[in-house]
């Protein structure tokens, strides 16, 4: 007769544990993604900053219509650069707290995953020797009544 198969009592602990492990991940990738977007975002404005600048220094005199236009865009590509930096460093901060979580929730997982295989083994071991002392009584009223 084939023993039970092992199961695992907190099984459903450890499928809930790694659906939130799955989900923390998700939420790390968004967040990065995030992050790299407005990074990007970030060096564009660095670039037309730089480029007015070029402009401004290469091409003619302004008149002061013109001059007037070119500092309220240029205020206005300074006051995105600081508000898209102060952007790309919350999302930096919360890139490190998704990945802090992804850690955690490895590690619970992980925890689970441990005591399931440690209780596995103790319940495979213990078939083996109940399985083994079948057999030793077998082969005790074997010899005690000898060979039919």
């Amino acid at each position: 007769m084939m023993p039970p198969p092992f199961r695992f009592s907190l099984q459903r602990i450890l499928d809930l544990r790694k659906q939130q492990e799955e989900q923390a991940q998700a939420e790390l990738a968004r967040a990065q993604s995030e992050h790299m977007v407005q990074q990007h975002h970030l060096e564009r404005l660095r670039r037309d900053l730089d480029e007015i600048a070029l402009q401004a220094g290469s091409s003619r005199a302004f008149d002061s219509a013109e001059l007037w236009l070119w500092l309220r865009y240029r205020e206005r590509i300074l006051q995105d650069i600081e508000a898209t930096a102060a952007r790309v460093e919350e999302l930096a901060r919360k890139v490190e707290r998704c990945r802090a979580e992804v850690v955690e929730r490895s590690k619970e997982r992980q925890k689970l995953e441990k005591l399931r295989a440690q209780r596995a083994m103790r319940y495979y071991e213990e078939q083996k020797a109940r399985e083994q002392k079948e057999l030793d009584e077998m082969a005790g009223l074997y010899h005690q009544k000898g060979p039919l």
